[in-house]
């Protein structure tokens, strides 16, 4: 993981997250076509809800947000 969005694999191109090893397995074409369920479904109580992040980058506020 990293904290700087320059760093990150995809930032440039995002297919360089699909190229990625990690993810050989992964059928793209069901991705896409929403045929494959996340396998972790966060409850969420609503779209301001943060309680799925840790407090470290709560705290960050927007400096890495990509979110106007």
């Amino acid at each position: 993981m990293q904290k700087d969005p320059a760093k990150r694999i995809g930032y440039v191109d995002t297919y360089d997250i699909m190229k990625h090893p990690w993810f050989n397995d992964v059928n793209w074409d069901d991705v896409k076509a929403l045929k494959i369920d996340p396998p972790i479904k966060p409850e969420v109580k609503d779209k301001f809800d943060t309680e799925n992040f840790s407090k470290d980058v709560q705290k960050e506020g927007e400096l890495n947000s990509h979110i106007p």
